[in-house]
C-alpha cells in the first residue's frame, strides 16, 4: 500500500490557512476602518464646532451690522432735523440782521436829526448872543438917557470903530453887527438932537425922590427862545446819559441763559470801567466781532489780562485751577482751549455753553478793553425779575 496522503485533504489545509490570513487581514482592515471612521467622526465633530462658532460669528456681525444700520437712520434723522434747525436759525437771523439793518437806519435818521437839533442850538445861542449884545447896548444909551446925561454922550465918529469892534469880538455873525451898529448910530443921533430938559429946582433939605426907570419887558419871542434852550438843553442832557451813563440793552438769544432770558431789557453802563477794570464774573456789553456797528454780545468774563485759560474735559482752569461756576445750569464747557489772555484784554464765556458764540471761536477771540461799551448793572424788564444783575 502506498503512504501518500489524498490531494483534497492538502488544498483543505491550504485553503484554510488562505481563510485564516484572509480572516486576519479582515481584521486589519476592519480595526483600520474603524479608527478611519472615528476620525471621520472626530473630524465631522470639529467642523460641526466651527460650524456652530462661524454661526455665532455671523449673528453677532449681523446684530453689530443691525445696531450700526439703526445708528446710521438715526443719525441721517438727527442730521434732517439738524438741518431743518439750521435754516431755522439762519432764517431767523436773517430776520434780526434785517431788524438790526433797520434799528441802524433809524440810529442814523435820529443821528442826523439830533445833529440837525445841535445845529439849530448853535443857532439859537448865537441869535441870543447877538440879541444880549443888542439888549445890552441899549440898557446903556436908556440909563444914560433917565441920568440926563446925554451930553456927556461921546461923538458919532468915536463911537463908531468902538462899536464896530465890540460887535465883532461879541459873536462871529459879522453881517447882523454891522446891521445893529447901524441901528445904534441912528439912535445914537436921535438922543443927541433930542433938547435936554432942566430938571425942576427941588429943596436940598428935602431927600430926592428916586427916578423910575422903565425896564423893558422881555418880548414873547424871547420867552419861545428861552423854552427852545431850554428843550434844546434837556434834549442834549438826555442824549449824553443815553450815550455816556445809561445805556438800554436788549437781550436777544440764549447764549446767557439761566442768568439773562431773551427779551430782557437791562441797563448798561460804561461808568464802572471808567475808574476801575473788569472783574471776573462780570456781564459786559461789547461790540460784536465781525458784526456791523451797534450789534454787541452780552457775556461773562472768565480770563483777566495775563491769566492762562484751559478748557479741557469738560471743565474751565484758571492758572491750572478748576473754575468754580455756581451761575451755570450745567458745568460742562465743550471745546479744547489753551491760550493765555493778552494785556488790556478779557476771555468771556456765555453761561449757556452749548450755543454761545464767544471767546472759544476764533473770530471772536479774547476782547480788547477799546471794544468793551459796558457792564450789565441792572435788569429793568420782566417785572418779576427786576433787580440788580449778579
Amino acid at each position: 500500500m502506498s503512504n501518500q496522503k489524498p490531494a483534497a485533504t492538502t488544498d483543505l489545509s491550504a485553503y484554510q490557512k488562505q481563510l485564516g490570513e484572509l480572516a486576519e487581514n479582515s481584521r486589519e482592515l476592519t480595526q483600520a476602518l474603524y479608527r478611519e471612521i472615528q476620525r471621520q467622526q472626530s473630524l465631522m465633530t470639529a467642523a460641526s464646532g466651527m460650524i456652530r462658532h462661524t454661526k455665532a460669528q455671523i449673528d453677532a456681525e449681523q446684530a453689530k451690522l443691525n445696531q450700526l444700520e439703526e445708528i446710521s437712520r438715526r443719525a441721517l434723522r438727527d442730521l434732517a432735523n439738524a438741518k431743518d434747525n439750521s435754516d431755522r436759525a439762519m432764517q431767523a437771523y436773517n430776520a434780526k440782521l434785517e431788524e438790526v439793518k433797520n434799528l441802524r437806519a433809524k440810529l442814523d435818521a435820529e443821528h442826523a436829526e439830533m445833529a440837525a437839533q445841535q445845529q439849530q442850538a448853535k443857532d439859537v445861542i448865537t441869535r441870543w448872543q447877538q440879541q444880549r449884545f443888542f439888549h445890552q447896548k441899549q440898557q446903556a444909551v436908556l440909563s444914560r438917557l433917565s441920568a440926563n446925561d446925554t451930553t456927556n454922550l461921546p461923538d458919532l465918529a468915536d463911537l463908531t470903530p468902538k462899536m464896530q469892534e465890540q460887535s465883532t469880538s461879541a459873536a462871529p455873525g459879522g453881517k447882523e453887527h454891522v446891521n445893529a451898529d447901524f441901528w445904534e448910530k441912528k439912535q445914537h443921533t436921535a438922543l443927541k438932537l433930542r433938547p435936554v430938559e432942566q430938571p425942576p429946582a427941588t429943596d436940598k433939605s428935602n431927600k430926592p425922590e428916586k427916578e423910575e426907570i422903565d425896564t423893558p419887558k422881555p418880548s414873547l419871542a424871547k420867552a419861545v427862545l428861552g423854552y427852545i434852550i431850554c428843550i434844546v438843553i434837556a434834549v442834549g442832557l438826555a442824549f449824553a446819559i443815553r450815550t455816556w451813563v445809561l445805556m438800554p440793552t436788549e437781550v436777544s438769544g440764549t447764549s446767557m441763559q439761566p442768568t439773562l432770558e431773551p427779551h430782557d431789557k437791562l441797563l448798561t453802563s460804561p461808568l464802572p470801567y471808567l475808574w476801575g477794570e473788569p472783574e471776573r464774573g462780570d456781564i459786559i456789553v461789547f461790540q460784536a466781532p465781525s458784526e456791523p456797528d451797534g450789534v454787541y454780545y452780552v457775556k461773562r468774563v472768565v480770563g483777566l489780562p495775563g491769566e492762562h485759560v484751559l478748557i479741557e474735559d469738560g471743565a474751565v482752569y484758571i492758572e491750572g485751577e478748576k473754575l468754580a461756576e455756581p451761575y451755570l445750569s450745567e458745568v460742562t464747557t465743550e471745546g479744547y482751549v489753551n491760550t493765555v489772555v493778552p494785556e488790556k484784554s478779557l476771555f468771556v464765556l456765555g453761561d449757556n455753553r452749548t450755543v454761545s458764540h464767544d471767546s472759544r471761536d476764533s473770530d471772536v477771540a479774547c476782547i480788547s478793553y477799546d471794544e468793551i461799551r459796558g457792564q450789565a448793572i441792572w435788569r429793568l424788564f420782566p417785572l418779576e425779575s427786576f433787580g440788580s444783575i449778579e
